[in-house]
Formats: structure tokens, sequence, C-alpha cells
């Protein structure tokens, strides 16, 4: 079964080759001491800091996908296009099989009783709340809770 999960898992798109040039391919300003040379891990093409100061992770590349990379304006806003773009298709997706009754649930219904759902939403509530900063009253509201549904 691993070896059948490992083909179906898509390789990374090859990683562009680094073109060094002696100037910023957007503003064609030539690197130098003060002027340091950043490649773009998207396109590949050299930049100055100015045009490639944004990040963005590139696990479709190979990249570690915890870990931004350096990405030039054009790319990052290319992205951003495309991650939008993905987002609409995939909402437009929901909705269309929401009005057909055709709506994939995210649990199973006939498997998961109205008590686990509950349960899990809970538990999941409960380590939103005790992740972020409250004051003391939510404190020992959210420590309550937890209490009383552990017992």
């Amino acid at each position: 079964d691993f070896e059948r999960a490992r083909t179906l898992v898509p390789n990374p798109i090859p990683r562009p080759p680094w073109q060094k040039s002696d100037v910023c391919f957007d503003c064609h300003k030539p690197f130098g001491p003060t002027r340091l040379r950043h490649h773009c891990r998207s396109c590949g093409r050299s930049f100055c800091q100015p045009h490639s100061s944004s990040t963005l992770r590139l696990p479709h590349l190979g990249y570690d996908p915890e870990v931004p990379e350096r990405v030039c304006d054009s790319c990052r806003r290319t992205l951003d296009e495309q991650n939008l773009a993905e987002r609409v298709a995939w909402r437009l997706a929901r909705c269309r099989d929401y009005h057909q009754d055709a709506l994939t649930p995210y649990f199973e219904t006939g498997l998961d009783s109205a008590e686990e759902v509950a349960l899990r939403v809970t538990k999941a509530a409960i380590a939103l709340a005790k992740s972020i900063p409250l004051g003391a009253q939510a404190t020992v509201a959210v420590e309550t809770v937890d209490v009383l549904r552990k017992y």
C-alpha cells in the first residue's frame, strides 16, 4: 500500500536554473558591494533586494513546505493570483455541490455520531482558546469547561 501511495504523490516541478546576471532583471541597476544579487526561487532570475523582498512557500518546486523562500515581485503576484483562483474555484465547486445535494461532508455522518462530532469540535475550541492569550476570567472559564468535558 505504501509503494502504491508513493506513486500517487506528484513529483515536484524541476527548480529553474539560476540566471546569474550583472544587473537586476527589474530595474536594470548593476549589482555591486552595496546592491546585492538575490535569486528568485520561482523563476531563477537575478534581482536586487527591493524587487525580491517577498517570501512564499514553494513545495511544488521541491522546497521545504514549512520554509518560505525568496521570490521576486512578479512571481509573487502570479502565485497570489493562482492561489486566489484555486480557492475561488474550490469554493464555487463546494457551492455547486451543495446546490445539487452532492456536497461531501467533512465528516462521515453514518460513522460519526453527533456526540463524537460535538466532542471533536469541543476539543478543538478548547485547544484554540488555550493557545491564545486570555484574561484571568476567560482562562478560568476555559479551564472549567475543559474539566467538565473530561469528567
